[in-house]
Order: structure tokens, then C-alpha cells, then sequence
């Protein structure tokens, strides 16, 4: 999936996770994108460099975001679309929606989101966040 997509994606799940709040927490899950520690720690043992304190920013979340469904992506051989990336984020990489790519409120309600191009729906920081990040590549 393209970086500009991906963006997108990413900006949809941070709006349904915290509504754009870069401090949200809700037990162990913190920052705009409600990354939890297994996360990072499953990061961490595929051998990148990936902290806790990602998690508390756009950047970091978002490499986060991208190294996780990418992998689970790649390693499930499932095709590589919102809906897809979708449903690992909130379900897991192992779950029937995910495996199976059966719909799920959550996943219909970001691929929506995705499709509005006004992004109206964007948390004002979020939209900023994306027109500041320009060509550069937040992934590696």
C-alpha cells in the first residue's frame, strides 16, 4: 500500500482510537493510535528499534502502525487494503476478521473514513501532522 494511503489509513484509525488526543491512555494502551506493550515488544523481537515511548507521537505511532500490518500482511499473504489493515489493528493479526477478511464495524466505519477525501472527519493536529510529513518516509 502507498505511504500517501497508509497516511490516511493511519489518520482514520488515530481519529477512531483517541479522537486525535496524542495522550490518550485507556489501560495499557497509549497515544493517538492506542498502541498497547505487546505491540512495541513483538516490534522489538522482529529486530527493530521500537520503545515504549513510540507510542506518545504521530511519527512513532504511525512507524509503529506500519511495521506491525505490514509484517502481519505479508506473513498471512492477505491482501493489503484498509479493511485489511484495519482489522489487524483492532482484532489482531490472528483474528477471524482479519484471516478470514470478514467485515467488522470498526473496519467498514475507517474504510469510510478513508474514502472521504475532505478529511473533515481529522482531529485539526491530524491534519496538520499529515501535510507536514511531506514525501518523507516515516516507515523505516
Amino acid at each position: 500500500m502507498p505511504e500517501s494511503q497508509l497516511l490516511i489509513l493511519f489518520l482514520a484509525i488515530v481519529q477512531m482510537e483517541s479522537s486525535g488526543d496524542l495522550n490518550a491512555c485507556n489501560g495499557s494502551a497509549v497515544g493517538p493510535a492506542q498502541i498497547q506493550p505487546a505491540v512495541v515488544k513483538d516490534i522489538q523481537s522482529w529486530g527493530h528499534k521500537a520503545s515504549l515511548s513510540d507510542r506518545s507521537s504521530l511519527d512513532g505511532s504511525f512507524r509503529l502502525f506500519c511495521l506491525y500490518t505490514d509484517r502481519w500482511v505479508a506473513r498471512h499473504r492477505l491482501p493489503d487494503t484498509p479493511q485489511t489493515r484495519a482489522n489487524i489493528w483492532r482484532h489482531g493479526p490472528n483474528s477471524k476478521y482479519a484471516l478470514k477478511g470478514e467485515s467488522s464495524k470498526y473496519a467498514l466505519k475507517v474504510e469510510s473514513m478513508v474514502n472521504d477525501p475532505s478529511l473533515g472527519w481529522a482531529h485539526p493536529n491530524s491534519r496538520k501532522w499529515l501535510t507536514d510529513r511531506g514525501k518523507r518516509d516515516l516507515r523505516s
